[in-house]
């Protein structure tokens, strides 16, 4: 705090002196900036741009204090004006394509962040987030590509661990998903979409005990969840373990009542257990929730069948 209150009363004196410097307003803005002075900073910052028009650090650092502020429009623009003045600024490239993905531009994200890196080839986040706008425009192949040149400049950029992950599980390359997201959770063991991206990538190639634990960890880091408990149950009903099914389904159930399918596959472990009165009862809700299932025809004839037996 010390030292930016020194720089301020160093700026202070600097306009004083020189009160057409647009170089000391920009510097000012700066400060204020940090000091979280937003009004003050943009004050300084348009003063700077009306004393010289021209001078593209000072749109380059209004734009960025815009995108802090989810201005994004503005932002845009004046990276777009730093640009206009300076075309191989590497930074107003990698700030605008950011700010494109945030209004779901991945198209020109894609553009700025590929002229950033022709600019310096060895900017590891232009490709990290590059990958990320691959991957959310479809192209996964580019997107890995990306994340594993992310990965070879910078190996301590955890995030792309697990995006790289989110890629090879979508692929069912479940063994590579489950190294980078195994290399996720060293340094994030705490991260309990980590532990159920990995129990997704154990269960996809069959492990069912490892999905399980991976799975119990994630309902021990976020109790509420139903998904987590709907898809534990699934499994456990693979494993013929349909007393601790119900449970889970149970559990599932009264933290979101609304999903069909939790309805469906409790009715199957109540039909195994022999419980088919619950069972019908449960497709039934199954049926009332997705009255277009696929399978709805297939569910009434399983419902006439235990009818008949009860």
């Amino acid at each position: 705090k010390g030292s930016i209150e020194a720089a301020l009363k160093d700026v202070n004196h600097a306009i004083e002196l020189h009160e057409n410097d647009a170089v000391a307003f920009c510097n000012r803005g700066v400060i204020y900036e940090k000091m979280k002075d937003i009004d003050r900073a943009i004050k300084d910052y348009n003063k700077a741009i009306e004393l010289n028009p021209d001078y593209a650090p000072v749109y380059y650092n209004r734009g960025s204090l815009y995108a802090t502020i989810e201005v994004i429009d503005k932002a845009i623009m004046d990276y777009s004006k730093a640009l206009s003045l300076d075309p191989k600024s590497i930074l107003s490239h990698y700030n605008r394509g950011i700010a494109f993905k945030m209004i779901g531009r991945s198209d020109l994200t894609i553009e700025d962040l590929s002229k950033a890196i022709s600019l310096d080839p060895k900017f590891a986040d232009a490709y990290a987030h590059r990958g990320l706008a691959y991957a959310e425009s479809g192209e996964q192949e580019k997107a890995l590509a990306d994340f594993n040149k992310t990965l070879e400049l910078d190996p301590n950029n955890t995030e792309i661990y697990i995006k790289r992950g989110i890629l090879h599980a979508d692929a069912q390359r479940f063994d590579d998903a489950i190294k980078d997201v195994t290399t996720f959770i060293e340094f994030s063991p705490k991260n309990a979409f980590a532990y159920y991206i990995r129990a997704k990538a154990y269960r996809g190639k069959g492990d069912m005990q490892k999905s399980m634990e991976d799975y119990n960890k994630v309902i021990e880091l976020s109790p509420r969840l139903a998904g987590v408990y709907f898809e534990r149950g699934q499994i456990k009903n693979q494993l013929n373990r349909f007393d601790d099914a119900l449970k889970d389904f149970n559990t599932s159930i009264e933290l979101f009542p609304y999903n069909p399918y939790a309805y469906l596959h409790r009715g199957d472990a109540f039909q195994k257990l022999g419980k088919n009165e619950n069972a019908v009862r449960d497709y039934h809700i199954y049926l009332k929730l997705n009255p277009n299932a696929p399978d709805a025809e297939e569910i009434k004839r399983e419902i006439e069948d235990m009818q008949n037996k009860m």
